[in-house]
């Protein structure tokens, strides 16, 4: 968890939203290949 995301600018909103959503993704790839 990255405290960070809530000190950025709103003009970087979209960057650090694209950003969690990538990390969130990458999260559930490694959960469902430790549970195959």
């Amino acid at each position: 968890m990255q405290v960070t995301g809530l000190i950025y600018p709103i003009g970087d909103m979209e960057n650090y939203l694209e950003t969690s959503v990538t990390m969130l993704l990458i999260q559930l790839r490694f959960i469902s290949i430790i549970r195959s």
